[in-house]
């Protein structure tokens, strides 16, 4: 009788033990396929989408100091013919309402127009470009911060490629080197160009979207224009039309 007693007595204690066993082999094999489920549904997760387009913010509310349509001779930006050994042919001049840039080059050569409306530190200014002929390559530069021994350059290549360069006296620096063009462009259609510089962040747009931006604590404002490059000989007729300069008051 002493041993049914004790047999009993036990009998809880084993069906508890064997009640954690299996409770505890129960969670280790959940365990276990939430963790291959995790390693399994971390390897597929669906890469992120890619992030659209910044589009260019409408230009800022700040006063118009000049809108240009080269309607009629802008007595006030250069025109003329004016050849050099490098430039066999150069004429700036007025046709159909486009400011026509009409060059043939026989090495590698830049030439820009300052624009006459004065200086700027906080700005918007924009121009829009066409690529009419151009044999081989070609870029389209617009300039700002321009103080005579140094300028800023936002550079749209022929070849779908943009950067941006700081002049110093005679030494260039690529600020941003050349970089593909993702946005909307095709050299030989009209392309608007524009630059905004607040508080030394200097953002830079093609075809009302963003390029990309870079801050210049040592940004201290300047001319604005615009330009032409070329790398080796040939010639090209580009036409401007529509430039626009504000200034932050």
């Amino acid at each position: 009788m002493a041993e049914m007693n004790s047999f009993w007595t036990t009998l809880p204690g084993i069906l508890t033990g064997i009640g954690s066993v299996i409770v505890a082999l129960t969670g280790l094999y959940i365990a276990l396929k939430r963790g291959h489920k995790d390693a399994i549904s971390q390897g597929v997760q669906p890469a992120s989408p890619p992030l659209a387009k910044t589009k260019a913010p409408s230009p800022p509310a700040w006063p118009i100091i000049a809108e240009v349509t080269f309607t009629n001779e802008p007595l006030d930006w250069s025109t003329g013919s004016f050849p050099t050994e490098k430039t066999p042919r150069f004429d700036l001049r007025v046709v159909d309402g486009k400011y026509r840039w009409d060059i043939e080059y026989s090495n590698k050569w830049h030439r820009w127009v300052m624009s006459p409306f004065g200086s700027a530190v906080n700005f918007n200014v924009a121009v829009d470009m066409k690529l009419t002929e151009f044999t081989p390559e070609i870029s389209v530069t617009l300039i700002f911060g321009s103080t005579g021994n140094e300028q800023y350059q936002l550079i749209i290549s022929s070849n779908r490629y943009f950067g941006l360069s700081k002049s110093h006296a005679d030494n260039t620096q690529m600020i941003i080197d050349w970089t593909p063009i993702t946005v909307k462009f095709e050299p030989n259609v009209w392309n608007r160009m524009g630059v905004m510089v607040d508080e030394q962040l200097i953002r830079f747009y093609l075809n009302s979207e963003l390029l990309g931006e870079y801050r210049d604590i040592g940004f201290t404002g300047g001319k604005v224009g615009f330009g032409v490059e070329m790398y080796q000989q040939g010639s090209a007729v580009i036409d401007f039309d529509n430039f626009q300069f504000r200034r932050k008051p």
